[in-house]
């Protein structure tokens, strides 16, 4: 029972966090190669972020009564030993986000394909494995 409630709270949550001010890319476009695909990849990884994970995996406030429930859990688990935030992260791997995102955990669930698809999944996981980090 308490996790359908955590899982219910979480997906209202994101439901609460989809906006209709955040662009999707542009599908339509023929593929082309260079550099400007990688960074439209790496920015379109960021906007699905940005919807879909940040509302949880976002930075911790100085304050408050509801820090973001992903970075804090890592907090916890990690006690400054690795970055809470999925985004300075440098040992994540793409099996383990792209499995973590498909099957979810016991406080996060599971997102669909019909949600996050598997393009958009590319694109985050390019995001969050980027090299350098900026």
């Amino acid at each position: 029972m308490r996790h359908t409630f955590s899982r219910a709270l979480a997906c209202a949550l994101l439901a609460s966090l989809s906006s209709p001010y955040v662009q999707s890319a542009d599908r339509t476009k023929a593929p082309s190669s260079g550099k400007s695909d990688v960074r439209d990849t790496l920015l379109h990884g960021k906007v699905v972020f940005d919807q879909w994970c940040l509302g949880c995996h976002g930075p911790m406030p100085g304050f408050g009564r509801f820090p973001p429930a992903g970075s804090y859990r890592l907090q916890q688990r990690y006690k400054g030993t690795k970055p809470a935030m999925l985004e300075d992260r440098a040992d994540l791997t793409p099996a383990l986000i792209r499995t973590v995102v498909r099957q979810g955990l016991p406080i996060m669930p599971p997102l669909r394909k019909t949600e996050v698809t598997d393009e958009d999944l590319d694109a985050v996981i390019a995001h969050l494995t980027r090299t350098p980090r900026d």
